[in-house]
């Protein structure tokens, strides 16, 4: 996942997108609730969104890319939130969807380190089809690590396949990236898309 160079606005997320929230209760390992929701994120979680990104990914993406998907109509940024350690929510996740007529791009996915396999990971990705779907999408496509297991488990498990590979897409270190794609058929696009 490389850097994102989408101009900065202030128009803010569609409608359609401030419908989206998914909600999904999980434990955590000490059995507590870690109780995720997943909402569009807002200019006050950029430090959070960022801080994941810098612990997550090799050639991370700046906060200034981060703030410019808020005000890009074809972006969609996405944060899963929930309480871990004391009462407040914390921004646990994240996730970028590019959308252009009926086809999409997962362009980023992260969870904080202290929280993977706790489901935030899959209460994002599937937050993100069901807002593709919402938007009209037919095809969703994302690259991954060839090395990814983990995350190629999860795209999996929710209808995703393998199509290509792009050899050397990602650096630090070099990898070839697996393309995959989630045909999402015939959906109908919203009313409030």
């Amino acid at each position: 996942m490389g850097g994102c160079t989408w101009p900065a606005t202030d128009v803010g997320l569609l409608a359609s997108v401030d419908d989206i929230e998914h909600r999904v209760g999980r434990t955590d390992d000490a059995g507590g609730a870690l109780g995720v929701r997943v909402r569009p994120a807002s200019r006050s979680d950029l430090d959070a969104i960022a801080s994941i990104e810098q612990v997550c990914f090799s050639r991370p993406w700046s906060r200034a890319a981060f703030a410019a998907t808020l005000g890009d109509p074809v972006s969609r940024l996405l944060v899963a939130e929930g309480a871990l350690q004391d009462e407040r929510s914390d921004v646990l996740g994240y996730a970028v969807l590019y959308v252009v007529a009926d086809q999409a791009e997962l362009a980023n996915l992260a969870v904080a380190p202290a929280v993977r396999g706790r489901g935030v990971g899959r209460a994002l990705l599937e937050s993100v089809v069901a807002l593709a779907r919402e938007l009209g999408v037919r095809e969703l496509f994302l690259e991954v690590r060839e090395s990814n297991s983990v995350a190629q488990r999860l795209y999996r498990s929710v209808g995703f396949a393998p199509i290509a590979l792009r050899r050397g897409y990602y650096e630090s270190p070099v990898e070839d990236a697996l393309v995959m794609v989630l045909h999402l058929g015939e959906a109908v696009r919203s009313e409030h898309a």
